[in-house]
């Protein structure tokens, strides 16, 4: 008998006058019970439209609200409109049964069962406002729309004594780039759980739903509701990155290969440096990266001492690293200065947004001058990412152009995302690719992305930096 069987027989028992009988017609799917038996402290669930994920999370909330008298769960999404409209009606209409509920404070949003368990309920914008709370679980529902703040706040609430509890946070959301695809798909942290739920493991869906979606939906949709590809989602910057072409296994790299090293330098926040090798065919490989925040000038110059810096046909760097704000022996210079004092010396790169993200795409787009390095099809792309570079593989795919009220701006990336490998790449292709190109790079205006680049030529003009997008474009005919 399963936990959520035996609690609520024990609350029958307890309040057998009142003649309660629990039985909601809740008959969870596979994946569903997965989710309820999983022992993991975190536990995210969904993947996909149509899975049950809500009634998941509420089923999940009732049943610990019952098999811990007296405990306290906090329910949340970002938005309080939300959550009402869809969670907490789920949970109040479909799970809880009425003669269950003590009280409801709708004003301290506050619901009270007969067995002294709470379920308090709001928003997840003001991390702030969570400080107070003092919990044995919580669920967010679409988590991906929450900030990591907010979960890791939750986290440190978990504190709440009642006996023989076990406290959980969980979650249940749609696929989307951030900090749940990177803390329980990517690389998931001990004691996480993932159970992926696709409208295919839901048998109570009406007849048709899936074939009508697929009819419907656009293929990024499709791909990121339907199928739950966690990499697919509008706005990407690199819609053409492939993780089953792009990424490949680890090798020694071939005879003639010429190495080079790309930085993105960051004080509080990560230090990106990717390695790359270019084969005699052309094809570049990053095979290695280091990712670390707080990284000295020093720890960057003995790490590229410890690639081997003697090998390196270049290194390339942000040109923000000039700048002389640095000072020794009471003169002021620059990263790139010491660097250079350190017997390491950095190029300074292209730093040119929109034609480094043009560069790169051409790169990953197949080619007909370029065969696949283990496959040996044609055509195939020219950039390819060792599988151990998981930093600039999580930030390629997450890389999300901005959006500025509800509407895709295609002439910059958005701002707070994680771009320190990505921003290394960029600077080894725009800089350095540009003096041995062997395509036409006439081809890349042919790709939606540059159809989109195109449009804000003009904007460039109006800011006057046309000058300087002019000389970068017209080295290439």
């Amino acid at each position: 008998m399963s936990l959520a069987r035996k609690a609520k027989r024990k609350l029958r028992e307890k309040h057998n006058r009142r003649r309660i009988v629990i039985d909601n017609g809740y008959r969870p799917t596979e994946k569903q019970r997965a989710f309820h038996a999983a022992p993991h402290t975190f536990k995210l669930y969904g993947g996909a439209m149509g899975g049950g994920k809500s009634r998941a999370l509420c089923e999940e909330i009732f049943t610990l609200a019952l098999e811990y008298p007296g405990n306290v769960i906090f329910l949340g999404r970002r938005d309080l409109t939300d959550l009402k409209k869809t969670t907490l009606a789920t949970l109040l209409d479909e799970v809880v049964p009425s003669e269950l509920i003590a009280s409801h404070n709708r004003n301290e949003k506050e619901i009270v069962l007969i067995n002294g368990s709470k379920i308090i309920y709001g928003e997840l914008k003001d991390v702030e406002s969570l400080k107070s709370l003092n919990i044995g679980a919580f669920a967010i529902d679409e988590a991906s729309e929450v900030s990591e703040d907010a979960f890791n706040m939750l986290v440190s609430r978990l504190r709440l004594n009642v006996p023989g509890i076990k406290r959980y946070g969980l979650l249940a959301t749609n696929p989307a780039p951030g900090w749940v695809k990177r803390r329980f798909i990517d690389a998931p942290e001990p004691d996480t759980i993932f159970i992926k739920a696709l409208p295919y493991d839901n048998p109570y869906l009406p007849d048709g739903y899936v074939e009508r979606l697929k009819r419907t939906l656009p293929e990024t949709w499709v791909k990121r509701f339907v199928e739950g590809d966690w990499s697919a989602f509008e706005g990407q910057i690199y819609p053409d990155f492939d993780r089953r072409i792009h990424v490949v296994d680890g090798f020694d790299a071939p005879e003639g290969a010429r190495f080079f090293a790309s930085i993105d330098y960051g004080i509080a926040s990560p230090t990106a440096i990717l390695f790359l090798f270019i084969d005699t065919e052309g094809r570049i490989f990053v095979f290695d990266e280091i990712y670390r925040p707080q990284m000295t000038v020093e720890d960057i110059s003995n790490a590229l001492k410890g690639f081997g810096y003697e090998r390196f046909e270049a290194v390339y760097a942000d040109p923000a690293l000039r700048a002389k704000t640095r000072e020794k022996a009471g003169v002021y210079i620059s990263v790139l200065d010491e660097l250079a004092m350190l017997a390491t010396p950095a190029i300074p790169a292209n730093n040119d947004i929109l034609y480094g993200i043009s560069r790169v795409t051409m790169m990953l787009r197949p080619q007909e001058a370029f065969a696949h390095p283990f496959e040996g099809t044609r055509p195939a792309p020219r950039l390819y990412v060792f599988r151990r570079c998981v930093n600039l593989i999580n930030e390629i795919e997450a890389y999300r152009w901005a959006d500025i009220e509800n509407e895709l701006a295609f002439d910059r990336p958005a701002l707070k995302q994680r771009d320190h490998a990505v921003d290394a790449l960029r600077y080894f292709i725009a800089s350095h690719m540009d003096k041995e190109e062997v395509v036409e790079v006439k081809e890349v205006f042919e790709s939606e992305l540059t159809r989109r680049l195109s449009a804000h030529i003009k904007l460039l003009e109006e800011r006057k930096h046309a000058s300087q997008f002019d000389e970068h474009m017209g080295a290439l005919y």
